[in-house]
């Protein structure tokens, strides 16, 4: 603490007068005794002298304390863990690696759904994707025609074509596969609403397999009549009618009366569901080695 020094004693003793002029109520008030105006001043000036003297030095030692509490103080900051100011700057280098960790992740993501964007626009415009959307086309197509002829042959029965694409590790040989689905309209026991189920194959009977099979035909040959690559007004079928019941021979014998060809020639058994329905039957008989044909009239 900075002390002031007064320069000039007349000076000190001018402002001890002040001071002793503003206390001289209180001492009278205590009943000091009067003294001499002299030696009053002086006794005063005295005990003003000395109750600065004491304050000056409760100062300076107030004064002293602090420094050396503020000593103390330094001393401790400069020993204080001197690897803390590491730890925090590594820490921020840390936040800051796993933000950036957190916007490279975004980015390879993003690359990701461009890259698998970008692997089917080479599948599609490479070598065989123009066939494959043609032939996704054509079974699309072929479906629906399908689907038409299905209705009327077996009820609640759906069948679904799809082309199956070979594997990317596949070898180059590989080539597209046509799957079929069979799905069979039926109610759900939880709720009692219909729906479709999906059936094996190998689960159909013969003659579900057959109406199928025949609606399948159907529905290719339309297509192929209506894209005008093939017209024909003859149509040959083998055995079609076999293994269905009265009920599924009734309904092919009534697909087969609205087709727009001319002849609709079928191939069945004697004595059987196709000999007593068709308007002309042609009997093939095999005799003695000679195979004879009986047209009817």
């Amino acid at each position: 603490m900075d002390v002031l020094v007064v320069a000039s004693a007349e000076s000190v003793l001018q402002q001890a007068r002040q001071v002793l002029q503003r206390w001289q109520p209180l001492l009278t008030a205590c009943g000091e005794p009067p003294a001499d105006d002299g030696d009053a001043a002086d006794v005063n000036i005295a005990l003003v002298c000395q109750t600065c003297s004491n304050a000056i030095q409760r100062t300076e030692t107030t004064g002293r304390r602090m420094e050396m509490l503020q000593q103390q103080t330094e001393v401790a900051e400069a020993e204080r863990n001197p690897h803390e100011g590491e730890a925090a700057r590594l820490q921020a280098l840390a936040e800051e690696a796993a933000a950036t960790l957190a916007a490279l992740d975004a980015r390879r993501a993003d690359l990701a759904g461009l890259v698998s964007m970008l692997a089917e626009l080479d599948a599609g415009f490479g070598r065989t994707g123009v066939q494959s959307f043609a032939l996704e086309g054509i079974l699309g197509e072929l479906q629906e025609r399908t689907q038409h002829f299905l209705e009327q042959l077996a009820s609640g029965f759906s069948l679904q074509l799809a082309a199956s694409r070979p594997a990317a590790a596949a070898p180059s040989t590989a080539v597209e596969r046509i799957t079929k689905t069979v799905l069979v309209r039926s109610r759900d026991p939880s709720n009692g609403l219909a729906m479709l189920r999906e059936r094996n194959l190998r689960q159909l009977s013969g003659g579900e397999r057959r109406r199928i099979a025949l609606a399948l035909v159907l529905g290719f040959a339309d297509l192929i009549s209506a894209r005008g690559r093939l017209r024909c007004n003859l149509m040959v079928l083998d055995e079609v009618m076999q293994q269905l019941d009265e009920e599924g021979c009734a309904r092919v014998a009534a697909v087969l009366r609205r087709l727009p060809h001319t002849t609709v020639l079928l191939v069945g058994q004697a004595n059987t569901y196709v000999a007593q329905t068709f308007d002309a039957i042609d009997v093939v008989v095999k005799q003695g080695g000679q195979t004879t044909v009986e047209v009817a009239p």
